[in-house]
């Protein structure tokens, strides 16, 4: 019997083929494209203290002093970490919280214990701190590397935590400046390999992301405000102030309109601290990180992508007859002296012209209590304006010290009299604080390491419900 189906032409054939592939094409695009906006969705945070009609609230009392039963919260990643089995009992004394910061200089963990007192409250207990670096950033051409510089800090987090308490311990981690100034794939794809290894460990899974500047000023601020106890003891807030590597961070409670009136919307957030609101001024300057200074004095304020391997970047902030590397993120450029050599004054002015470029003045932080940390205190200390514990100084006392410096130049510290340099030029020229305002430069306060990782750590415990 004959086929009565009629044949196919070549062409027709072609043709059909052609738009079967098109449709799997399309169909194939599709998926990807939602993939690709659930993968920037859980890698790029947005801040949680934008919303100013349901700003961040945050009950309890203060310093070791936490009501454990008003730590609540709700996030998206809470509720697959809930319902799992894990969770501490009513009868549990102790809850963990592991944070890494990951920061454009070096990553940092803080694994925190807290105890559950019998009156109820929440005290910190204890703090494991590691460091490791390079940080992140340097691992763009090879992600997996990255993530394998972070795991021999698991591994003490997983040593530091009890067996019994591995599963209800949540880890996070939260990238700052370093990742920020990546482009989006290269940072994804580091953040991907970070999660996979995560994964391997016991602890569930909190928020692997790049941090807002913004929840990164406000949790240094609760940091520090909670150690103090100036939360709930109805003594003024200090302001705080945090130097990093990528970005700087201001926040402060202000005490005038004129402050907040000349700022835009986005340099105020709302929150509420132990039955108290808050309406803090509160800005990241990206860009304006010590290293990020450095870079931009090196190369007069150029942009790193134009920016050669080979050319050799030069500044009057460098010592005479200084040779050498800087690593500025994934790249490692030749910095060498100027010819008609070093100069403070003309350091200090380049200094002066980067930060007017970038920065609003506050008057009115001269009258407030300041607390200064992270590269504030390492160079402050590096310089011996103070011991190993901090103290306290003056903004001029910056501006001595890198005076000294260029007239005494030191070759294994090539970068310290520009570091000094632009700190002054950032707290006197920046923000406009008066040069003889003191301010106290700190570390740690009560053992406890002061940067946003702890202020982190009650989000992260209140959200996932694991502190009741």
């Amino acid at each position: 019997m004959l086929n009565s189906t009629p044949r196919l032409s070549m062409y027709q054939l072609r043709g059909r083929v052609g738009g079967f592939l098109i449709l799997v094409f399309a169909v194939a695009l599709i998926i990807v494209v939602a993939g690709y906006d659930d993968f920037r969705h859980r890698f790029v945070s947005k801040s949680i203290f934008k919303d100013k009609k349901n700003p961040y609230v945050f009950n309890g009392e203060a310093t070791l002093n936490v009501r454990n039963e008003n730590l609540r919260g709700s996030n998206g990643f809470a509720q697959s970490i809930t319902s799992s089995p894990g969770l501490p009992s009513k009868n549990d004394k102790d809850v963990y919280a592991i944070v890494f910061d990951a920061g454009s200089t070096g990553s940092r963990v803080h694994v925190f214990k807290f105890r559950i007192l019998p009156d109820g409250l929440l005290r910190l207990d204890k703090e494991l701190f590691k460091t490791t670096k390079p940080g992140l950033s340097a691992y763009a051409s090879d992600p997996r590397m990255g993530a394998e510089s972070l795991r021999p800090m698991v591994i003490e987090a997983l040593a530091f935590v009890p067996k019994a308490k591995q599963r209800s311990t949540p880890i996070t981690l939260k990238a700052t400046a370093g990742l920020r100034l990546l482009s989006e794939g290269v940072a994804d794809n580091i953040l991907n390999e970070v999660t996979q290894m995560f994964r391997e460990y016991p602890f569930p899974l909190g928020d692997i992301s790049i941090m807002d500047g913004i929840d990164e000023g406000i949790f240094s601020w609760i940091t520090l405000n909670y150690i103090l106890g100036t939360l709930t003891s109805g003594n003024k807030t200090v302001a705080a102030l945090d130097l990093g590597g990528g970005s700087t961070q201001i926040t402060f409670v202000p005490q005038h309109r004129e402050t907040v009136k000349a700022v835009p919307k986005n340099f105020t957030s709302k929150i509420t601290l132990f039955n108290r609101s808050y309406k803090l001024y509160t800005h990241s300057y990206l860009g304006q990180g010590l290293m990020s200074a450095r870079f931009s004095l090196l190369s007069d304020n150029r942009n790193p992508a134009d920016v050669l391997n080979t050319t050799i970047l030069t500044s009057p902030c460098l010592p005479n007859n200084f040779s050498g590397k800087f690593r500025f993120g994934s790249h490692k450029y030749q910095v060498g002296s100027l010819t008609n050599g070093s100069s403070f004054s003309a350091c200090l002015k380049d200094a002066v012209n980067f930060v007017d470029k970038n920065m609003v003045d506050i008057k009115e932080l001269s009258n407030a209590d300041i607390y200064i940390f992270s590269y504030f205190f390492d160079r402050a200390k590096d310089a011996g304006i103070i011991g190993r514990t901090g103290g306290q100084m003056t903004v001029k006392d910056f501006k001595r010290a890198a005076r000294h410096y260029f007239s005494n130049p030191l070759l294994d510290h090539p970068y310290l009299g520009m570091d000094l340099t632009y700190i002054y030029a950032l707290l006197h020229d920046g923000y406009h604080i008066r040069s003889n305002k003191g301010m106290e430069v700190i570390k740690r306060v009560k053992q406890t390491e002061i940067s946003w990782a702890l202020g982190s750590a009650f989000h992260l415990l209140s959200s996932m419900g694991l502190a009741r």
